[in-house]
């Protein structure tokens, strides 16, 4: 059987949803503009690599977890949506001032933790509902159960490729 068809799915999908607005893509906008390039790709690398964890949860089932225990995937929505509420407020809150662009960003930049801007991308996918859905619905229905591990690695692989291109 060859695969092809299906990393092709995976790989149109998967570019569609990055590109489609949702709280990654905003997060990564708002963080590059208020702050720098540089934070913006930190932010970026962490939405990354909930991507990557995703994918893997996904590769080793997590649907079949969620049709068994349908309350930790509500669960899991609820934490995710009230932590993106919490995400909205506070740019809402800091919506009056103005962006920083310039020599006071920089500086701002410079006070800020390099981690917190990579923890802040990561768990900003990681309770997106959005790659929730993607990861636990479409991707693990793509790939045929049977298939061997070295297809579900190559898909996983894929899906990093999809992010840092």
């Amino acid at each position: 059987m060859t695969y092809l068809p299906i990393f092709a799915k995976i790989f149109v999908a998967h570019v569609l949803v990055m590109m489609s607005p949702g709280p990654n893509v905003l997060l990564v906008s708002q963080v590059s503009a208020s702050r720098s390039r540089s934070a913006g790709l930190r932010v970026a690398l962490g939405v990354a690599l909930g991507g990557f964890a995703w994918a893997c949860l996904a590769l080793f089932g997590l649907a079949v977890v969620f049709e068994l225990l349908p309350w930790l995937y509500r669960g899991l929505r609820f934490l995710g949506g009230a932590y993106l509420i919490f995400l909205g407020w506070k740019s809402w809150r800091s919506a009056s001032r103005k962006l920083g662009f310039g020599e006071k960003a920089i500086r701002n930049e410079a006070e800020g933790s390099e981690a917190k801007f990579f923890l802040l991308g990561l768990f900003t996918n990681l309770s997106n509902p959005k790659s929730l859905l993607f990861f636990s619905s479409f991707f693990a229905a793509v790939i045929p159960a049977a298939a061997p591990m070295g297809v579900k690695t190559l898909a996983v692989l894929l899906i990093g490729f999809n992010v840092v291109w």
